[in-house]
């Protein structure tokens, strides 16, 4: 139903003011239906203001037109500020100038260190191994890795007397049988001795013997003669000549016979005294075995390894423990070739470079020890000598255990009055030096790379200050300012600590 149209004038028409109209589709929606709404004609602005600008769309076109007037404003504001400002008089740009510390250049009597790595092991270490076959019956109360034994032997007291030791018993076989065995070679050699008396009281009894025989012999061989001469004067008969040829011929071997038996004494002596040794060497053997059934250590040591426990049977050869010797350690270090050769004139008059060691490059030296001997030849695959360093762990704070892997500084040959510069201050084979406030290149020759200095051969003169930071952002004629100095051997000793 179309409301009616409260008309102003004949061709105008009042619309309530909350009108939304959609031109695109030609559609009037209001709170009611006009008709002559569609016989609309606006006639001024006013009108078009009314139909169109709706309130919302009225409140953005003034909030835009408000901004614009405030930025214009600011904009004028600004411009007017620009103009009053003076300008700032130009000031001269100075060339900038860099900090650096420097080290000032000196001869010096330069001593090569040698650096290397290697593993402490015992000077002495041994396997202790069964020497008779048998029963533990008993074991050390400490028998365990780690415990201190001694061995036999004499120590002097506070008061300069021996003193005797008998030594720690690591274990106990069962020496029944072996004392046993003794027993019986005791015998034998008992035996032997009566036997030996009984040999020699039969050789003096043949000798009686063939004394005797050899005197009846001499008395029968009268008589025969005495009665072959009456033969021959037809005084005896032939029968008394032939019985007295045969009593001469009966004493004849007797005498042989005697004679025979007195040279085979010095034989059965002989053989006597072979059986004697033969008995005498097992009874030392058996008077061994016994003691051999006790197991001391051989030197003073720390048990590294126990492989045996009490009731255990053990052959010979088998093993019982492990003893090191933590008194001296040493310590095998590989050196190259040319490292290794700057030592041998060392040891050759008689020195003993010294070693300090340390768990790594950085860590501070622990231990110290001297090189003792280099091995005669070069490890093929590496191509490295290796050099013997001896530690005397009693003469250090704490010990150097075996198995320890150490870094090793040995002191080298020393090279007098040369000059040095650190590795990290060269830059293609040059330095700069400060000169006046200034940083200068001085192109270098060099010698021979020592470890973190290479020698100078030529290019630098004694007092010059080589410097040392800010070498990544100087070129030549740079300003410079020294805010340290520090002498060359200064250097050295900050560099290798």
């Amino acid at each position: 139903m179309n409301a009616p149209c409260r008309m102003r004038a004949p061709d105008r028409c009042i619309v309530p003011l909350p009108l939304r109209l959609q031109f695109d589709q030609r559609v009037v929606q209001t709170g009611v239906a006009c008709n002559c709404l569609m016989r609309f004609r606006p006639r001024c602005f006013a009108d078009v203001w009314v139909m169109v600008f709706t309130p919302p769309v009225r409140r953005g076109l003034l909030s835009t037109i408000g901004v614009i007037l405030v930025l214009s404003l600011a904009g004028g504001v600004y411009a007017r500020l620009a103009a009053l400002r003076v300008p700032a008089p130009e000031q001269p740009i100075e060339p900038k100038s860099y900090n650096v510390e420097t080290m000032q250049v000196e001869p010096i009597d330069y001593q090569e260190t040698l650096v290397g790595f290697g593993t402490a092991r015992p000077d002495r270490e041994v396997v202790l191994s069964a020497e008779v076959a048998g029963q533990i019956v008993q074991v050390h109360p400490r028998l365990e890795v780690g415990s201190r034994v001694e061995a036999e032997g004499a120590d002097l007291d506070d008061a300069g007397r021996s003193r005797e030791r008998t030594g720690d018993e690591l274990c106990r076989i069962d020496a029944d049988s072996y004392r046993r065995k003794l027993e019986h070679v005791e015998a034998k050699l008992k035996s032997d001795a009566s036997e030996a008396g009984v040999l020699t009281q039969q050789e003096a009894n043949t000798a009686k013997l063939l004394d005797k025989a050899r005197l009846d012999y001499r008395l029968n061989e009268e008589e025969y003669n005495r009665i072959e001469g009456l033969r021959k004067k037809n005084v005896a008969s032939e029968s008394d000549l032939t019985r007295a040829r045969l009593d001469l011929q009966r004493y004849r071997e007797t005498v042989l016979g005697l004679e025979n038996e007195a040279l085979l004494y010095p034989l059965k002596k002989e053989q006597l005294d072979r059986r004697l040794d033969m008995h005498r060497a097992e009874l030392e053997i058996g008077k061994l075995d016994v003691a051999r059934t006790v197991v001391k250590p051989p030197f003073d040591g720390v048990l590294a390894e126990v492989m045996i426990e009490r009731g255990q049977h053990v052959k010979v050869g088998d093993p019982l423990v492990k003893l090191v010797d933590l008194q001296m350690v040493e310590v095998p270090v590989s050196l190259p070739l040319e490292d290794s050769s700057k030592l041998t004139p060392l040891l050759l008059r008689g020195e003993t470079p010294v070693v300090t060691l340390s768990e790594n490059e950085s860590a501070p030296p622990r231990w110290t020890g001297h090189v003792v001997r280099i091995s005669p030849k070069a490890d093929e695959a590496t191509r490295t000598v290796k050099v013997f360093v001896r530690v005397e762990n009693a003469a250090q704070t704490a010990p150097l255990l075996p198995g320890t892997f150490v870094f090793a500084k040995i002191a080298g040959p020393v090279r007098p009055g040369i000059l040095l510069v650190t590795r990290d201050s060269i830059l293609k084979g040059g330095v700069m030096v400060a000169v006046e406030g200034k940083a200068r290149r001085r192109e270098l020759v060099l010698g021979d790379r020592l470890r973190t200095v290479w020698e100078v051969k030529s290019g630098l003169k004694p007092g010059e200050e080589v410097i040392l930071t800010n070498l990544d952002v100087l070129t030549d004629g740079t300003r410079v300012a020294v805010k340290s100095t520090r002498t060359t051997s200064e250097e050295l000793r900050r560099v290798d600590d």
